[in-house]
């Protein structure tokens, strides 16, 4: 398996300047433009001329930083020194971003109806205080339904208020009115 890099955020990590054994790791990579169909090998990247040097299809190409920030390059699993290195320097709120949709991956939920970081965090949160027994707010369970409704991730939200509806209705009895309009 391999850890796929955003090209921009790769390329601010190598304007860094980081340790040569850092760059050494990057031997074998795989970079993909999102043009073509094959996949570019990273043989080599010179510090001084800041051009990568790859393999495809028997044939060798350099390729600049530019053409590097427009695709991503895929980084083998293994080398996660590279892999922490590349994300630790990227800004924080990118970081927890990443980690939020990798969370949700993780739960099985079609991140790609997501299209607001914020709205990610948000129904990040409703699947965590769903999942521990935590019935929100008035305020808190609106706001978690109209994220689920604008993402139409009408199967998510149902599942998170389901589980609220049963708590809530296991402590005050049947009837929980606010609830059950929101998971219907």
């Amino acid at each position: 398996m391999e850890t796929s890099v955003d090209g921009v955020w790769f390329v601010r990590w190598l304007n860094s300047r980081p340790p040569k054994e850092l760059i050494a790791r990057l031997d074998g990579c795989i970079f993909d433009d999102g043009i073509n169909d094959f996949d570019q090998v990273v043989t080599r990247y010179d510090t001084e001329e800041k051009t990568f040097t790859c393999t495809a299809e028997g044939k060798t190409r350099k390729k600049g930083l530019d053409d590097i920030s427009k695709g991503d390059i895929f980084i083998p699993n293994e080398r996660q020194e590279l892999i922490q290195a590349i994300r630790e320097a990227q800004p924080q709120h990118v970081r927890d971003g990443e980690e939020t949709l990798e969370f949700l991956r993780g739960k099985k939920v079609n991140v790609t109806q997501i299209n607001d970081v914020e709205d990610a965090h948000v129904i990040r949160e409703a699947i965590e205080r769903a999942d521990s027994g935590e019935i929100p707010n008035y305020n808190d369970q609106t706001s978690y339904y109209e994220t689920f409704k604008k993402c139409q991730m009408f199967w998510e939200g149902a599942k998170a208020f389901s589980k609220w509806l049963k708590l809530a209705e296991g402590q005050t009895g049947p009837y929980n009115a606010q609830l059950r309009i929101k998971v219907a």
